[in-house]
């Protein structure tokens, strides 16, 4: 085999590498979405077997791609077995993710019978053919070359049958973006108060793209790579772009579950969804300094205070202020009064028993303790 330059070498490498820690990043990220989801949807069913597969079947590629590689340069039989199960879990975390989003595109067009008959019918079909193609591409020729750099195996023989399995593949998410955009541009139209902006990105078109894109980088690959890098005759496997792909497959269609999840609990869609949503709890306002601050004392703006004292010696005047009585004695005039015990306008006008007084105090009293005052007395 020809030697390759050393950049070509790292990238290939690099590849190999990084949907990986893609892949565990996003999953830390997601972790508590997936526990969220789990606990909603504790029985079976076709969807929550889906999320399974497109969740977890990647951990088998990033398998296959830390084995290849290490390895050295596998034999025919063992690269030939290893090829295959390689294919066959992309395909499947493929068909996996591509199913959420179709079910996605129903759900964006409340269901309706012609479009949904359609996308059915032509996600069946593509799959069809991809299916027969895996069982024709069977007939591949698998052989070990040694290279001083590469590891892995290399194959020759199928590349034309694996182009038509990612040309379909891409073919059915050009399907799914303008399905998206169609159903973005609906919504909007019924909507006017929301942004063109968010609701696309609510129906995940932005998701769709680099989906479609990823699926003909990899079917122009298999057709023109072999040739200009790895001669005419032999061409290495993985390419570096399978396991990006499938990765990208499986994360998206997980967070697109996510986000629909999310839109439920909050029965409305306001804007862009957080991909990781922290919540916070209150902050209590409690007094721990041990001494009076008369600003946290102030009273909720919903009601005024019908009492001046409560066992502190605190005033408030008409408008609910707080206001310190005054305790030092000295006037201006001279004059001796018990300013400590004047009560507020209102105080001196309203009874204890008055039947408004009865009908307040509770929900003065409730206001105190969510502040931090502690338990009041009024007797």
């Amino acid at each position: 085999m020809p030697g390759l330059p050393e950049s070509v070498v790292a990238i290939i490498h690099f590849s190999r590498v990084v949907p990986e820690l893609l892949w565990v990043y996003d999953y830390l990220l997601t972790l508590h979405s997936e526990v969220d989801y789990c606990r909603k949807h504790r029985r079976w069913s076709v969807a929550f077997l889906l999320f399974l597969v497109a969740r977890y079947f990647p951990l088998g590629l990033i398998g296959i791609d830390f084995a290849l590689l290490v390895a050295p340069p596998q034999a025919e039989i063992e690269c030939a077995v290893m090829v295959r199960f390689y294919i066959l879990l992309l395909l499947v975390v493929t068909f996996a993710t591509e199913a959420l989003l179709l079910l996605r595109m129903m759900a964006l067009w409340s269901l309706q019978r012609r479009l949904s008959r359609l996308l059915v019918s032509l996600f069946t079909s593509i799959w069809i053919v991809i299916t027969v193609a895996i069982i024709v591409n069977q007939i591949n020729v698998y052989i070990s070359v040694s290279h001083s750099h590469l590891t892995g195996c290399i194959t020759s023989g199928g590349e034309v049958l694996a182009s038509v399995k990612f040309a379909l593949v891409a073919l059915f998410e050009i399907v799914i973006v303008g399905a998206t955009a169609g159903g973005a541009f609906r919504r909007a139209g019924r909507e006017k108060r929301r942004p063109i902006y968010t609701v696309l990105r609510q129906g995940n078109l932005l998701y769709s793209v680099p989906l479609c894109l990823l699926s003909f980088a990899n079917a122009f690959m298999f057709a023109f790579m072999k040739r200009h890098i790895f001669g005419t005759e032999t061409q290495m496997f993985p390419l570096p772009l399978f396991s990006f792909q499938s990765v990208m497959h499986s994360i998206v269609a997980c967070r697109v579950l996510f986000e629909v999840q999310r839109a439920e609990v909050t029965s409305h869609f306001q804007g862009p969804v957080s991909m990781s949503d922290i919540d916070l709890p209150p902050i209590p306002l409690d007094n721990t300094s041990g001494h009076h601050d008369p600003i946290s004392a102030r009273p909720h703006s919903n009601y005024q205070p019908v009492w001046s004292d409560l066992g502190d010696q605190q005033s408030y005047n008409h408008d609910g202020i707080y206001k310190e009585n005054n305790r030092s004695g000295d006037n201006n005039d001279g004059s001796d009064d018990d300013d400590e015990n004047e009560l507020s306008p209102l105080s001196r006008r309203t009874s204890w028993s008055s039947p408004d007084v009865i009908e307040q105090v509770p929900r003065v009293v409730v206001s105190i303790h969510d502040r931090g005052e502690g338990s009041s007395s009024l007797a």
